[in-house]
This record gives structure tokens, sequence and C-alpha cells, in this order.
């Protein structure tokens, strides 16, 4: 009954009290007026936001996972939404130490004073489906961190994740142009998926093996000790959120720095691997400092380490997909607007090319057309505000294109904003200097993966095309030359990405 009314309620404010904005004539010609459906506009989007919110509060759960996504989509959602609803990411009701004991016993077959030495009945963190609690294994004595989800989590999920996808279709109904039953699609695609915690064990252990011969980047994976659909076991490693810019600089780590192993480990992730972690908010990325004879094994030179938890959320990307989405990021980098539409459409099968550009990039149109990502004027606090404008059809033609993307997409968009995010917090107290010179680097680094993995995958299809043919004079010079063009083409826009990077690092050293 609280969805229903919540959602009634928003459907009656949206409908009687959201005017239409004026034209772009009308509003230089009534500024007062126009400034006057604006305020009102947004009054509407905070009231039934926080209806929302509170009925996602009361209801718990699944409720409160959808409104944590919803948070984290600011370039997707107005942001009176995801603005309301932040509070929800730290608004979970924790579980009781009965309830966890009861837990163990139905799915180990052990009480807790059975399994551990200890068990701090404070959780450590508190999500909306588990929570986490430090403990010490009486086997082994090793202290680890148990994940345990919350009871009621399970067996309310399939009725909740229905009444969820039954409202969406209502406001789709009451509000056609508003085509937002893709955030229902992805939550009954993930959900499932989150809830068996077997899921998130094998995905860190994938992870940690791709990485494991990466020492250069300083990331690292708690090991999975056990694992249930219900409890899952692991490594405990200290550390504090990576935004915790006091801890920052009182252990001497730079912010550029760590927003730059950010971006290399999820290029690697996307472009190399094809298997992203795809919730890499503060609270799931964690850092600690480290001296050298920590750093004995590794061959990277920082004086920190990136702790990756929470591995519920994985996409997997095919090589088709990594391809297509190099293209249209290589393509949004150059600012070639032909090549844009291109790929946009290869992506998603519509014309709405610029939308797509902008909720991709996280910048204004006019930046992405006329080549401005790659100058270290690229402005990383641009806000929703700007993207919209006057554009009354803005979120009409959002979710347009966002019900037309692959899932795929749908993750990698929300993934990109995540990081973003953590990359304004890393750069709010650096110089306007170090601000641009940061910025650039990751542009950089995220164009160095794209036209590297571009080169892998056409080496791979010449190599199809050419390992079984039989070779005379003119075809073999013919082929020297095409994998000739494929080098060149490669290194030609390799060593001025690298001569940058290498002037930017020098520039911030002088």
């Amino acid at each position: 009954m609280v969805s229903i009314k919540a959602a009634a309620l928003v459907s009656y404010n949206y409908y009687f009290y959201f005017p239409d904005l004026l034209s772009e004539q009308d509003a230089l010609k009534y500024p007062q007026k126009n400034a006057e459906i604006l305020q009102t506009r947004s009054n509407t989007h905070y009231k039934c936001a926080e209806i929302v919110r509170d009925a996602m509060l009361a209801n718990g759960g699944i409720y409160i996972k959808l409104g944590q996504h919803v948070s984290a989509m600011s370039y997707v959602l107005p942001i009176e939404w995801t603005s309301t609803m932040i509070p929800l990411q730290d608004k979970c009701n924790s579980s009781s130490i009965e309830n966890i004991n009861r837990l163990f016993k139905s799915d180990l077959d052990k009480d807790l004073s059975e399994y551990f030495s200890w068990f701090d009945p404070e959780p450590i963190g508190v999500a909306s489906l588990a929570q986490v609690h430090k403990a010490q294994l009486s086997e082994t004595g090793e202290i680890v961190a148990v994940k345990v989800q919350h009871s009621d989590v399970l067996t309310y999920s399939l009725v909740d994740t229905k009444i969820v996808t039954s409202l969406f279709k209502l406001v789709y109904k009451l509000f056609p142009d508003f085509q937002f039953m893709w955030l229902a699609d992805e939550m009954n695609l993930s959900l499932p998926v989150e809830l068996d915690f077997t899921n998130e064990m094998k995905n860190s252990i994938k992870l940690a093996e791709n990485f494991k011969n990466r020492k250069d980047i300083p990331i690292t994976v708690p090991r999975v000790i056990d694992a249930t659909k219900r409890i899952l076991i692991m490594e405990f490693i200290n550390g504090r959120r990576v935004d915790d810019l006091d801890y920052l600089q009182k252990n001497l780590i730079d912010p550029a720095s760590v927003s730059k192993e950010i971006a290399r480990a999820f290029g690697e992730m996307t472009f190399n691997d094809g298997f992203v972690h795809c919730d890499p908010h503060a609270g799931n990325l964690f850092i600690r400092p480290i001296d050298n004879k920590s750093r004995s094994n590794k061959s990277h030179k920082h004086n920190f380490e990136l702790i990756l938890l929470d591995h519920g959320l994985y996409r997997t990307l095919s090589p088709e997909f990594i391809q297509k989405y190099a293209l249209l990021w290589t393509s949004l980098i150059k600012g070639n607007v032909d090549e844009i539409k291109r790929q946009s459409y290869e992506l998603t099968g519509t014309d709405l090319h610029v939308m797509l550009s902008c909720i991709v990039t996280g910048q204004s149109w006019a930046s992405i057309s006329e080549g401005k990502l790659n100058e270290a004027s690229v402005n990383i606090t641009f806000s929703q505000d700007e993207l919209i404008g006057q554009n009354d059809k803005f979120f009409a033609e959002l979710s347009k294109v966002m019900s037309c993307i692959p899932r795929d997409l749908v993750l990698m968009i929300k993934t990109n904003d995540l990081v973003r995010q953590l990359d304004r917090a890393l750069f709010s107290n650096l110089d306007e200097n170090r601000i641009n010179h940061a910025t650039m680097k990751t542009w950089m680094i995220l164009s160095d993966y794209c036209i590297s993995s571009l080169y892998k995958i056409n080496l791979m299809e010449y190599t199809r095309l050419h390992k079984d043919q039989r070779l005379s004079i003119p075809s073999f010079f013919s082929n020297l030359f095409a994998l000739v063009k494929i080098r060149i083409d490669y290194w030609m826009v390799k060593i001025p990405i690298s001569i940058y990077y290498l002037w930017l690092t020098i520039l911030d050293y002088c």
C-alpha cells in the first residue's frame, strides 16, 4: 500500500504541478516568468523525490537498493531526484545478532560461537541487502570480514520486484514520454544475481586472477574464505574510503595518483578483460597506505593500495561490444561528429547521438563536438543544468535513449558516472592546474585503452582473415602493407598520447 500511495501522489503532482518550459525566445522575453516555471518544476521534482524516498525507507530491502541505484545516476536522472536519494546510502537498518545466528545455523549448521572465537555484534557496514561484521575464525585465528544477508530480503524480493515493475508500467501509461522501464529491467536482471553471494565469491576470485600479473596497478581484492548464498566470509583488510581526503593527506597520498590508478584499473577491466565491477562508489573502494616492506612483492611505486569491495554486480562484455564501445569513445575524444553519429547508431539504433554522447562523457555537446575532451579545459564539475538548458524534451529524449541502448551500456554509463564522482571528490582540494592535469591524464588513459583495444582487435581480425591464405607475391605485399598500416595507425595516436602524458607529469613536478 505504501508503494501504491506514493505512485498515486507522484502522478498527481506531476500531472497538475509540472508546467511546460517556455521556448528559448519566450524565455528571453519573459525572464521572470521563466524563472518561476523553472522553480515550480524543480519544487515538484523535489517533492515527488521525497515522497518516493520516504516510501523506500518504509519498505526497506530492494526499495532502498533501487533508491541507491537512482542516486548514482546523476547524468541520467534529474538532480533533484539523485540528490534526494543520497541519504538512502546510509539509511539501512541492521539485522540483529539473533537473526545472524539463526542464519548461520540454517546455512552452515553452526552457531556463531562454533565458527568464530569472537564476533563483533556491531556491524562495520550496513547496506540495503546485507551487513558486514568483523570476527576471528576459531580454526585459524584469522581476522575476517563476515557479510550476512538481511533475513527478510530474499523472502520479499520476488514480490517487491513485481510491485516495482508494475509501478513503472503504470508511470509509463500515465506519461508515455518517460520510458524508464529500463530501470526496472536492470533491477530484475541484477537483483537475483546479487542475492546469491556465491556469485560474489566467483566474481572476486576472477577479478583477483585478472589482476594477478598486473603488479604495476596498486589494487587488491580481499581473499574469499567461505561462501553460501547468504553468507560471505573473506579476509579483513583495514582501510578507509577512497574519498577520505583527510586520511589521504595524513598518509601523504596524492589524490591525483589515486584517480589515475582507478582509471587504469577500470580501463583494464573494460577494454582488456571485458569483466567490469559496476558499482564503484566510494563505499566499495577503500585505500590503505603501504610502505617499502609491504610493497616488496609489487612492481608499482605508489605508497598506497586500492581495496575493491562488494563484487556482487559485474558485467561481462562481449568482444563485439568492447569494439563498438572503444570506437564510440575514440570518436568522442576526437570530436569527430560524423563518426559519433555512426557509432551511436551502431549501439542504440537511434539518431539521438547528442544525448548519448553527453550522458556517456558527462560533458556538454559543445565540448564534445569541438574536440575539447582532450584539452586541459575540460570541466569535471560540469552540471546537469548546463546540459539540459531550455530543452523541455530532455528527459523524454534521455529515457528514449536509455530504453534503446544495450543493458551492458546502461551499466557502463552508471560505472562511468560513479568513477567521475570519485574524481570530483578526490580533486576537490587541488589547485586548478593540478585538477586540469589530473583530468587530462584520466582522458589520456582512457584514450590509450581505447586505441590499444582497437589495435588488438584489428590484429586479430587481420590474423583471422589471412592465416589460411596462400600467398602470391602480390598478395604478400598487399597483406604486409595492411599490417604495416594497422601498426602505423596505432603508433600515430599512441606516441602523441604518451608524449602529452609525460609532459603533464613533468609539469606537476615543476
